[in-house]
């Protein structure tokens, strides 16, 4: 999609938690609109940053999805920053986000109305969505807490799961440099330390060396938190999803989310799912136009939902 125009929008920073002291901070948009005007309860589009768990901050206007139809349907959008790898664990990932939707459901319609008086949100049409680590969060959250009451998951080129053989292999000869950066910078972690926010283009010397050399499992370890397709067979039910992807993309591989695809047909049968493939690598829907036939294919699957 286009880059999202801030200027149409107006923000709230908030946070939602500390962790020593340190903010984990959620941002907060609605259409100028909406804000100045007193209207019915508006649906919530609750977005995940990508970056492979490695970078990515709230609301990073260069990545964010769909911002168009959220806007065109007046909804409000949230973004939270999470803890990255590799100095956190996949478990103060998923930590992090659980938290999150704990906030979303105590604080968020208190946080929208002590800045926009005129605003009230309707947490009965939620709605999540992410591109790449952001896409496979927004999956996750359906697996794992479905106390959250997601209503439609968009996710975009987000088949990120180490069970996959087809996602992020190693290869057989990876480049030296690269391997030795990636191990340099495992062995100079200080215990303890922890980032939640690195904004684009930081740390993507990190994030291509570990995609160049198949070292993403690395960067998880043993930590199983982040299994993918574990926890979508695990989940009691998985409410539809639209999911993109990009048939030359390198970094999350169109095979990977085949089988992604696949398994969650077999594992929720009843699960409407709504699968494109485009052509393009890894981010390949920033070229594309809101007014184009995939994008309103998609846009109407959502609003049977939404």
């Amino acid at each position: 999609m286009s880059h999202i125009e801030l200027g149409k929008f107006e923000r709230i920073d908030a946070v939602y938690k500390e962790v020593d002291g340190i903010p984990f901070e959620v941002s907060v948009i609605a259409p100028r609109e909406v804000v100045a005007d007193q209207c019915p309860a508006r649906p919530v589009l609750i977005h995940f940053h990508g970056g492979g768990f490695i970078l990515g901050t709230a609301l990073d206007p260069q990545t964010l999805p769909l911002w168009q139809y959220a806007g065109a349907r007046g909804a409000v959008i949230v973004s939270p920053c999470h803890r990255l790898l590799p100095e956190a664990k996949a478990s103060q990932i998923l930590e992090d986000i659980k938290d999150f939707w704990d906030w979303v459901y105590t604080s968020l319609a208190s946080t929208v109305s002590d800045t926009w008086p005129k605003v009230s949100i309707d947490l009965s049409h939620i709605a999540a969505a992410g591109q790449g680590s952001g896409g496979t969060l927004a999956l996750q959250s359906s697996f794992l807490w479905p106390q959250t009451g997601i209503k439609v998951i968009m996710a975009q080129y987000c088949a990120i799961d180490t069970d996959s053989p087809m996602f992020s292999p190693r290869p057989h000869d990876p480049p030296r440099d690269l391997d030795g950066f990636v191990t340099r910078y495992l062995q100079r972690i200080r215990p303890g330390t922890f980032r939640v926010s690195s904004p684009f283009p930081e740390y993507f010397d990190l994030l291509f060396a570990v995609h160049q050399t198949g070292r993403f499992r690395d960067m998880v370890g043993t930590d199983g938190s982040l299994r993918l397709r574990k926890n979508m067979c695990q989940a009691k039910a998985v409410p539809p999803i639209w999911m993109s992807q990009g048939a030359e993309d390198r970094i999350v591989s169109r095979l990977a989310a085949d089988e992604l695809v696949h398994e969650l047909r077999i594992a929720h049968p009843k699960t409407p799912v709504l699968y494109s493939v485009l052509p393009g690598g890894h981010g390949f829907d920033v070229k594309h136009a809101w007014d184009e036939t995939w994008v309103q294919e998609g846009v109407k699957f959502v609003d049977r939902f939404w």
